[in-house]
């Protein structure tokens, strides 16, 4: 399995569409190989803002395959490696479509939570992990667990973590409660374990804060638009330069 640190930015850009609903595929292209030009942690498509929800499978699968070769063909010294977003309803699906995916050209899968199962908080710590595992056994990719907002999804329990962090292949969470004290939570309760998780904030109203917080980077839709500057501005925090990071 290949894997890779999760900190820094990982985009998650939007999908341009023609006017019947179908993909641009031309526009989409050009917009990647922009995006990758500029060297983020990762990319992750078939998320929230590429309509991940709203296409088929076919169309989820020709995105990861056309993705994977304009990453590769931009940067083909370091191409930075691909996520696929794992929106599905069961974990027998969740297992089958993520091989697919990963079959596709997907290196790491985000992994969104199985509506409406996973409704109602808090979810039982058990469910999350079991979940998890089930993926993790059956596909074998890095996987990137996603914290909703709790009006939409589910409210991880503080002891989530401490399970997850059991499954390898579980390199980090995407943090996007969009509560700062949930944010804070979260940061502490990934401090305390026994390995590293990277906690990218996917929270737009305080991505600058929720850096300073503690969080390792952000995988958030906006970087699909200001990836280099949210690209300085993670290097800022990370240098405590908070004048330059506050100027971006």
């Amino acid at each position: 399995m290949t894997t890779f640190t999760l900190t820094g930015i990982v985009p998650a850009p939007v999908l341009p569409m023609k006017p019947d609903y179908s993909i641009d595929w031309e526009s989409l292209r050009g917009y990647l190989a922009w995006i990758a030009k500029q060297k983020p942690t990762a990319i992750a498509m078939n998320m929230d803002a590429s309509e991940g929800p709203a296409l088929t499978r076919d169309e989820m699968l020709e995105v990861v395959r056309v993705s994977r070769k304009v990453i590769a063909d931009a940067c083909p010294d370091s191409p930075c490696p691909l996520v696929s977003g794992l929106i599905v309803g069961s974990t027998a699906d969740a297992v089958a479509f993520g091989r697919q995916l990963k079959a596709a050209g997907a290196q790491g899968l985000a992994i969104f939570p199985p509506l409406p199962t996973f409704l109602g908080n808090p979810v039982p710590t058990r469910m999350i992990y079991e979940y998890h595992k089930a993926i993790a056994d059956g596909v074998d990719l890095p996987l990137i667990a996603f914290q909703f907002p709790k009006a939409f999804g589910p409210d991880f329990p503080p002891e989530t973590l401490r399970e997850l962090v059991k499954i390898p292949q579980v390199i980090g969470l995407k943090e996007a409660s969009f509560d700062t004290t949930k944010t804070l939570e979260t940061i502490d309760a990934a401090r305390a374990l026994p390995r590293k998780l990277g906690i990218l904030t996917g929270s737009d109203t305080f991505i600058l804060e929720a850096m300073i917080f503690g969080c390792d980077g952000a995988l958030i839709g906006f970087a699909g638009t200001a990836t280099d500057q949210l690209i300085r501005m993670h290097q800022a925090v990370t240098a405590k330069d908070f004048d330059t990071a506050f100027e971006i």
